[in-house]
C-alpha cells in the first residue's frame, strides 16, 4: 500500500515516473502485429475442410 502512496505523490508533485517497461512492452506488442500481418499465415488446405467433432 506504501508504493501505491508514493506513486501517487509523485505523479501529484508533477515528477515523471519511469516508463522504461511500459515502452518495452508496447513496442514487443507492435513488433507481434507487424510480423502476424507479414507473414500472411495460411490454414493448409485439409485443415480447411475437415469437419469439427463433437466433444
Amino acid at each position: 500500500m506504501e508504493s501505491t502512496a508514493k506513486g501517487a505523490g509523485a505523479r501529484a508533485a508533477g515528477r515523471r515516473l519511469p516508463t522504461g517497461r511500459l515502452e518495452a512492452f508496447s513496442d514487443g506488442v507492435l513488433a507481434t502485429a507487424i510480423s502476424l500481418l507479414v507473414l500472411e499465415i495460411e490454414v493448409p488446405p485439409a485443415a480447411r475442410h475437415r469437419p469439427r467433432r463433437a466433444a
